[in-house]
């Protein structure tokens, strides 16, 4: 590695700087053997370090997680609409012990059935002609 090499007569220690970034996890030996700016011989010396490795991410939801959970949400909720997942009751006359609900298509009406907005009370029964003063 490039390095750029100081030395101070005053502390009597050198100084190696790199030129470039060091990799991280990754072991380095620094060789001495050289004279001082004056001439004198420096101790000869090795140093061997080895430079922090990075930390592992966590483990987590990348994107690519995700984008395949949106995905597979996107292929369950057509999937419901092209078979026809809806909700109905069982029609009249069915046993009526069990009054869980079905899968499947909605029965179409006959007839048209009209609405009137109004809530009537509990257990009162209205028919058609009943609604036409409104």
């Amino acid at each position: 590695v490039p390095a750029t090499i100081g030395y101070s007569t005053l502390t009597k220690t050198i100084t190696v700087v790199p030129n470039t970034p060091l990799e991280k996890g990754t072991t380095y030996r620094v060789v001495v053997d050289g004279t001082d700016p004056a001439g004198n011989h420096l101790s000869d010396g090795v140093l061997v370090f080895t430079t922090e490795r990075p930390e592992e991410p966590e483990p987590g939801l990348g994107s690519s997680t995700l984008l395949l959970i949106l995905l597979l949400v996107v292929i369950v909720a057509v999937a419901a609409v092209v078979i026809g997942m809806r909700m109905r009751r069982p029609e009249e006359g069915a046993d009526t012990q069990d009054q869980s609900w079905e899968a499947g298509p909605a029965p179409v009406p006959e007839e048209p059935a009209e609405y009137d907005p109004r809530s009537p009370e509990a257990g009162e029964v209205y028919h058609g002609d009943e609604w036409d003063e409104y």
